[in-house]
């Protein structure tokens, strides 16, 4: 059965700040599956785009995020628009939410012990937890208050679970 865990501790993404926050272990808690189901009953506002979850809640261990990517067309107002509407998701259910767009989806198994890099965006570059700001500073503003990085993957944390034999659970389309 998926776990359910509790942290109170100011973060603040952007102009957002929320003060309580939820930990899964499995994206089949029904708690998230309400936060997705609130999501799916917008995907109208997706058209033309994909949404992706990925990260720790699809491994089955202790996560304090939803990582979510859109990927489709570079359309600045229109990728802020959907980062900022699962952003708003994630506040509203304190589930922290680490939006991003991103030109495609990968699949960090298919990248055996090479790796490969992109372009990823956020719609903020400022994150602080309980008064300690992320650094964030190789976040450079474009478009319509767009932020985007140059991204390795997989993460060095990633790359050492591959060497130990792990195989990541695919990305998950919902859009």
């Amino acid at each position: 059965m998926s776990e359910f865990y509790r942290y109170e501790g100011r973060i603040q993404l952007g102009d957002r700040v929320g003060d309580e926050w939820f930990g899964f272990t499995d994206i089949n808690h029904p708690y998230l599956q309400d936060m997705i189901a609130e999501i799916l009953e917008s995907k109208e506002l997706f058209k033309g785009y994909n949404l992706w979850v990925v990260g720790g809640i699809l491994e089955g261990w202790m996560t304090w995020d939803m990582d979510w990517v859109v990927s489709g067309p570079y359309d600045p107002i229109k990728v802020q628009e959907l980062l900022l509407f699962l952003t708003d998701i994630g506040f509203k259910y304190k589930v922290y939410p680490d939006a991003i767009y991103t030109f495609e989806v990968y699949n960090i198994n298919d990248y055996d012990y090479q790796s490969s890099s992109r372009w990823n965006y956020r719609c903020s570059n400022i994150c602080i937890q309980n008064g300690e700001k992320k650094d964030w500073s190789n976040h450079i503003k474009v478009d319509d208050n767009l932020y985007k990085w140059w991204q390795t993957f997989p993460y060095p944390k990633q790359h050492e679970k591959l060497l130990e034999g792990h195989v990541y659970q695919d990305p998950l389309k919902l859009i």
